[in-house]
């Protein structure tokens, strides 16, 4: 399951949420979790409350070749 802070919860300031989630994000990534599953254990926090519904993830890319992260989401303000 994709692990996040857990002092964060849907009514957290933005940037907050987006580096925790990003952090969660690119260690699931790195121990070889499909971007579906990530999506899905996404979703699943929004669920529980732990993510803003105005934050959507947009995709996630492992470069290779640097070992780099690059991480994609949509958001706006409440």
């Amino acid at each position: 399951m994709l692990e996040i802070d857990d002092k964060i919860y849907s009514e957290s300031e933005m940037t907050s949420t987006i580096s925790s989630l990003s952090y969660g994000i690119e260690n699931e990534l790195y121990n070889g979790t499909k971007i579906k599953k990530i999506n899905k254990n996404i979703n699943v926090l929004r669920e529980k409350g732990k993510i803003l519904k105005n934050l959507t993830f947009i995709d996630v890319h492992l470069d290779k070749n640097t070992n780099k992260v690059i991480i994609g989401f949509a958001g706006r303000k409440r």
